[in-house]
């Protein structure tokens, strides 16, 4: 297997660990990357440090400190950045990992998001077989705007794979302020061919559901999509 996660390039995209800006919009960052592999794929290849993914699930907002990410997911974070605003000093880490052989291309990012050096926001994609898990997407009509709470969310939707308080820079959520305090998401990504991306066939299809709550912990907002990654 050849592993290229100190290589400048992999396909057409261009990697600078450590160096570049994060991409804030999660469900963009991964299909990139592994896109970047497949089409450029003559064997086994990989990309990323495979980071200790398993510790996500253990993510709290506001418990972990930006001095003690890398000591829980891996000393090389793919990027790396800090942005001072009104609101106070953002600090966002990108950690990738991406795999591929000739039959298949895999990966999973996290992005982790510290204001004023605590947990403010988190994002967490996979389609890695070990790291799926059945999310109900069409159960999201279900939740009920200004009625069902987080508990009741958790029961019908799982665990989510993200959270944001607001304020954030993250994409993902930001935007989504505007209505709520804080912000949750459930998503899932298909694998891809090697073979049907050289050829530009099938491209990952990324699932979500994006759930906005009020100060009391009350649904102000729901909203799902289906992104295909052209």
């Amino acid at each position: 297997m050849k592993n290229i996660s100190h290589s400048p390039t992999v396909g057409r995209i261009r990697l600078k660990p450590n160096r570049v800006k994060p991409i804030r919009l999660v469900w963009l960052a991964l299909p990139l990357v592994l896109l970047g592999l497949a089409t450029g794929l003559c064997g086994c290849a990989s990309v990323g440090h495979n980071f200790n993914n398993t510790a996500v699930q253990n993510l709290e907002l506001g418990q972990m400190q930006s001095s003690e990410y890398r000591s829980v997911f891996g000393e090389k974070p793919a990027a790396t950045s800090t942005t001072s605003t009104a609101d106070g000093t953002f600090e966002v880490a990108r950690y990738t990992y991406a795999y591929a052989n000739l039959g298949s291309a895999k990966g999973r990012t996290l992005i982790l998001e510290f204001k004023d050096g605590k947990l403010n926001a988190f994002e967490y994609l996979s389609s890695f077989d070990e790291d799926h898990k059945a999310i109900p997407f069409d159960q999201a009509t279900r939740i009920t705007n200004r009625v069902s709470t987080k508990s009741e969310v958790v029961n019908i939707l799982g665990k989510p794979t993200g959270k944001a308080l607001c304020p954030t820079t993250l994409d993902d959520y930001k935007g989504k302020c505007d209505k709520c305090v804080e912000v949750w998401s459930w998503q899932s990504m298909s694998s891809i061919s090697t073979f049907g991306a050289a050829y530009g066939g099938a491209r990952p299809t990324i699932q979500n559901v994006f759930i906005g709550f009020d100060k009391d912990g009350i649904v102000s907002e729901v909203t799902t999509g289906a992104v295909n990654s052209k």
